[in-house]
């Protein structure tokens, strides 16, 4: 019986952390970097790209390779970028709270 209800208590501290908005966030920003990687060919980019210390090239490169790609390659990369920021921001926040990172909440339910 003790082994059923701490099996139940550990499924449910699971789905929490799983269902945590960082978890949902850092998944959906996986899958959009493996769109992107479908839709790009990335080692064609990158053999392309100027050299990172020559700031200005490097910016007029990313502008122009973003305005000159496909619709479904612009929508990726916006949803990268987004959920980049947004998943940093809630990071920085429950850090900065002294929460640790993903302590889930348990008042939600």
């Amino acid at each position: 019986m003790k082994k059923r209800i701490m099996r139940r208590v550990y499924i449910i501290y699971a789905l929490r952390m799983a269902a945590h908005p960082i978890i949902v966030k850092v998944f959906l920003f996986t899958i959009s970097l493996y769109a992107g990687a479908a839709l790009i060919s990335v080692g064609d980019v990158l053999l392309n790209m100027p050299s990172v210390s020559d700031l200005g090239a490097f910016w007029r490169f990313g502008l122009t390779a973003f305005t000159g790609a496909e619709m479904a390659v612009q929508l990726v990369t916006l949803a990268a970028v987004f959920l980049l920021v947004f998943t940093t921001r809630d990071i920085v926040r429950n850090f900065s709270r002294g929460l640790g990172g993903l302590t889930p909440n348990l008042r939600r339910f």
